[in-house]
């Protein structure tokens, strides 16, 4: 209605749509709420003060990470032209795939993880999920490195620019499941003061870096300045996790980070190696993970039977 009877712009029409329909639900919910809801109220003011001490930090770290998700584009738009930015746009949609799975996995694991925790499961639990995503996403990171000639013929010519800086923009959904996953110790121990740190530091890394790379490299520069924001990132997290909880075994996403790198690296300087090194990378990857399993279910069994022999002997001295 508002498009039809003003002569606003289309995207104002619809903000200020948007802002009147707030407004609207808010004195609706003000006249409407009984008063008895409001009656004997009483603020409790050490919950009050465990929740913010929570969740402040966690409002200033996504404010960071706002930071560090748009600064590429600003800069970018900045120093750069806008082709050089219509190819990074398009890699982001070909990336797709990855968010929708980072934005699963962080969706489904957190809540989770502090199921286990409330639980007192044993550590083994999550580190068989650090084990199964860190191995998962570097083999669906390989396939669509070992793939991106193949999308090229798909979507045509005009999107191998495109390409390039896609390989690079698969790092970011990466590195930050992984630090989901593997750095969960920072949630659970409630030291997201730790989160504020790490997103300032890692938001001036990616402004420094993009303000470096964008005017020489353009959209390549903006990519490569995500992909080693987002290691930067991963690495903090697991440190700091480690240090405010229980020390998971993370080797296998460190492995996987470190074979991220190396794989962008040879995309970058020996590129004709990349699909025989995607295809022996993930064969080491699937008998990495089925020997981690193997030894799991071992460890289990022998720790089993110790008990069942232990129960035993309880039972022939009382008999």
């Amino acid at each position: 209605m508002l498009l039809k009877l003003s002569s606003f712009d289309p995207l104002d029409c619809v903000l200020l749509a948007n802002a009147i329909s707030v407004l609207v639900i808010i004195l609706a919910s003000s006249v409407t709420l009984p008063k008895i809801y409001f009656t004997g109220l009483k603020l409790d003011y050490i919950l009050f003060g465990k929740l913010t001490s929570y969740s402040l930090p966690l409002f200033i770290s996504s404010l960071m990470m706002w930071v560090l998700y748009s600064s590429d584009q600003y800069i970018l738009k900045l120093f750069s032209n806008y082709d050089e930015l219509g190819y990074y746009a398009a890699a982001y949609k070909l990336s797709a795939p990855l968010l929708l799975m980072q934005v699963i996995i962080s969706t489904f694991w957190v809540p989770l993880s502090f199921k286990w925790a409330e639980a007192k499961a044993p550590k083994h639990y999550y580190e068989r999920v650090i084990n199964f995503t860190s191995i998962s996403l570097f083999v669906v990171f390989l396939l669509l490195m070992a793939a991106s000639e193949l999308i090229i013929k798909i979507l045509g010519d005009e999107y191998s620019s495109a390409i390039d800086i896609f390989i690079y923009l698969l790092a970011y959904p990466i590195f930050y499941v992984l630090s989901e996953v593997a750095t969960v110790g920072i949630s659970i121990a409630r030291k997201t003061k730790y989160l504020v740190f790490i997103t300032a530091i890692c938001a001036a890394i990616n402004i420094t870096m993009n303000l470096h790379l964008v005017p020489q490299f353009g959209a390549k520069g903006a990519a490569v300045s995500t992909a080693v924001t987002f290691l930067v990132y991963f690495y903090m997290r697991l440190f700091f996790a480690k240090r405010a909880w229980v020390s998971l075994d993370s080797r296998s996403s460190l492995l996987m980070s470190i074979g991220v790198m190396i794989m962008l690296y040879t995309s970058e300087f020996a590129n004709e190696l990349v699909l025989p090194i995607s295809i022996i990378s993930m064969v080491i990857s699937v008998c990495l993970y089925s020997y981690m399993e193997r030894s799991f279910v071992l460890s289990s069994f022998l720790q089993l039977k110790k008990n069942f022999l232990i129960v035993e002997m309880i039972l022939l001295v009382d008999y």
